[in-house]
């Protein structure tokens, strides 16, 4: 109990740290988030997840002009979020949600460099606030991770679902039994990254926090907000 207890402190901590609190945040100039944008959707990884799978064939196209790239400053380290739009007629359909991983040799168990997680908005209007919003691991065959309701920007539901068994097996998730957690958030304790356990600490954080909202303005529509806890827990994950 006293565990739980603790846990639930950590995720609070992190869900209210980054929760639309624009002084967390680091502003980049447009230039350089351009950049960062375009290594990132030229990246083998990008086209191999996104513009080869053809679950995303007639998604959308980029929009660079609502993209935006975060940077959140963890133990002293900056580290980037790229957010890429997906529009289909002036419509926002989808996000890209990217973080590269520090260090050449540090790498996915399926080879990439990014982890990468896709936001499905089709569902989800956005004038209203309101609707369901799908989100997917794509590094891990782009198995659906969980849901959320959302009405008037609050969200009103969110489940997260395990990562199916014959995909932990494809790409031997599994790590060392003797390996030491350093992140409430890996409940496995393997110290593999992967955003869709990470989405399960999502969900405790949001399950524990009550009204919490989905988007954090009208304006900046595609920042992490309520992301920041498995954003987090992918960036701790990914430098230890």
């Amino acid at each position: 109990m006293k565990k739980q207890i603790v846990l639930i402190s950590i995720l609070m901590g992190l869900l209210l740290t980054f929760s639309c609190e624009k002084n967390e945040l680091v502003e980049n100039s447009k230039t350089f988030q351009n950049d960062l944008l375009h290594q990132f959707t030229s990246s083998e990884d990008f086209d191999e997840l996104f513009r080869q799978n053809i679950f995303f064939s007639d998604i959308g196209d980029i929009d660079f002009e609502k993209s935006i790239v975060e940077t959140i400053i963890v133990g002293n380290e900056e580290h980037y979020i790229l957010n890429v739009a997906i529009s289909k007629r002036n419509k926002i359909t989808g996000q890209i949600i990217g973080i590269k991983l520090l260090g050449k040799s540090k790498k996915l168990a399926t080879g990439h460099s990014y982890v990468m997680a896709f936001r499905d908005f089709r569902e989800f209007n956005f004038e209203t606030r309101s609707g369901i919003v799908l989100d997917y691991d794509l590094n891990f065959d782009g198995y659906n991770c969980g849901y959320m309701i959302v009405e008037d920007n609050c969200i009103q539901d969110i489940n997260s679902s395990q990562m199916p068994y014959h995909i932990q097996t494809k790409y031997s998730f599994k790590k060392a039994s003797d390996y030491k957690s350093a992140h409430p958030c890996d409940y496995s304790g393997d110290g593999d990254i992967a955003f869709g356990e990470c989405y399960s600490c999502l969900k405790a954080a949001i399950d524990s926090h009550g009204d919490t909202e989905f988007l954090c303005d009208a304006l900046n529509i595609l920042g992490i907000c309520n992301f920041a806890v498995a954003v987090s827990c992918i960036i701790i994950s990914s430098t230890r």
